[in-house]
């Protein structure tokens, strides 16, 4: 029998499975809709909250659909993103102070901070969000990578910045978004 903690586990593992293969069955409608604004194959916002959105590369659909799946292809979707991103505020369609936030593990703090970000470790809450995406985040890492890889939690930072900040910084990033916009449709 299960003990009051193995129903928690077990509801929270369910729970976690089918948030999962929810998304993935909704990502084309949701894409559809503008509720994923995407400015690069794996490079996408998303609502988070009042004037506040949450940064992605990609969804599970969006990385299986990808024809070529290389650390090189999901920077390259990064810089592309955040050019696009940029563009569209010179644009007046994003608003300068809105905020921009991003889990990431694989990004090292100097290249976040090098983009804009600020750059910290996730609160108690972040964690357990994290926790909950771990299967399918180190199934899709060992995907990239080619082989098993486990995510270190201790290298999970909470990077967050403005759009503004973004627009600011374009210029000391213009290198890799040439590098980018060159190697455009290489990888997918």
């Amino acid at each position: 029998m299960l003990d009051a903690l193995g129903i928690i586990v077990l509801v929270t593992l369910l729970g976690s499975f089918l948030f999962r293969l929810l998304r993935w069955i909704t990502t084309p409608l949701l894409r559809y809709m503008g509720f994923y604004r995407y400015y690069a194959p794996l490079f996408f916002i998303q609502p988070f909250g009042n004037n506040r959105v949450e940064l992605h590369l990609g969804t599970t659909w969006d990385l299986m659909k990808a024809q070529r799946l290389t650390p090189q292809a999901i920077m390259s979707s990064l810089v592309m993103g955040i050019s696009g991103l940029v563009a569209d505020a010179k644009r007046g369609r994003l608003q300068p102070a809105l905020k921009v936030r991003a889990t990431t593990y694989f990004l090292s703090e100097s290249t976040l901070r090098r983009f804009g970000f600020s750059v910290r470790r996730p609160n108690m809450l972040e964690y357990l969000a994290f926790i909950g995406n771990y299967a399918e985040v180190c199934l899709l890492r060992s995907i990239v990578a080619g082989r098993p890889q486990l995510i270190d939690l201790r290298r999970v930072r909470m990077a967050e910045t403005t759009v503004q900040t973004l627009v600011e910084r374009e210029t000391l990033v213009g290198p890799l978004m040439l590098r980018a916009a060159r190697t455009q449709g290489q990888y997918f």
